[in-house]
């Protein structure tokens, strides 16, 4: 009798232990797959943040372009004499070219909400030419050099299509410092090198959870 209790507490035992084996490898497994899942989770938190502000970027990139297309013809209508234009074409077109750098201007609020839009009415809008300009300030200048072109005066077209290619320098580098593709290049690599950082620890991770458990040997009382 006492050889059978013995038999069947060493059984229990062993039962016990192997319960105990499968419940923590059972446990590390759904720790792993949580953090597997957490690591997925934030990398595409990342990169849809990463793809937000792609997105952003090229909606602005699309508006500077129309700025540049816009100042572009405002400097060929300054250039342009109304007398070689037999019929009212030149004022429709530039009273159309400055309406439309308004509203692209105007477009600005929805780009950029937290700086404030210029105007005529702001206390040095047509401030020292030789002052540094922002991007909207730029286009606040150009709209207003077409529409109070002397169209008449030479001298005075001349000076304006000289002052309009100045801004749309101007604009273009401001642009081009806010949007710059290698600022986003830097980016895309910072992440993808995190990605690849959080898989190279979770193979190691892996491959060290993978060596096998030893038994410990029970021997029966």
């Amino acid at each position: 009798m006492d050889a059978i209790q013995i038999y069947t507490m060493a059984v229990s035992l062993i039962a016990l232990l192997a319960q105990i084996i499968f419940g923590v490898l059972s446990t590390r497994r759904a720790v792993r797959e949580t953090e597997r899942q957490i690591a997925e989770t934030r990398k595409q938190e990342k990169l849809h943040a990463l793809n937000a502000e792609e997105t952003y970027k090229r909606e602005v990139r699309d508006w500077g372009r129309a700025v540049v297309r816009d100042m572009a013809y405002a400097q060929q209508l300054c250039k342009i004499d109304p007398e070689d234009f037999v019929t009212s074409d030149y004022d429709l077109e530039r009273a159309r070219v400055v309406g439309s750098l308004r509203g692209l201007l105007d477009k600005a609020k929805w780009l950029f909400p937290n700086l404030a839009i210029p105007s005529r009415e702001d206390e040095g809008w047509s401030a020292n030419p030789g002052r540094r300009l922002s991007a909207l300030e730029t286009i606040l200048h150009a709209y207003h050099t077409l529409d109070t072109v002397r169209a008449d005066e030479p001298e005075h077209r001349k000076t304006c299509v000289a002052n309009i290619r100045k801004l749309r320098k101007q604009f273009v580098y401001e642009m081009r410092r806010a949007v710059n593709p290698a600022v986003r290049g830097e980016d895309i690599e910072r992440i993808i090198t995190e990605i690849d950082s959080e898989r190279e620890d979770k193979k190691s991770k892996d491959a060290s959870d993978a060596r096998p458990v030893p038994a410990g040997n029970i021997t029966p009382a």
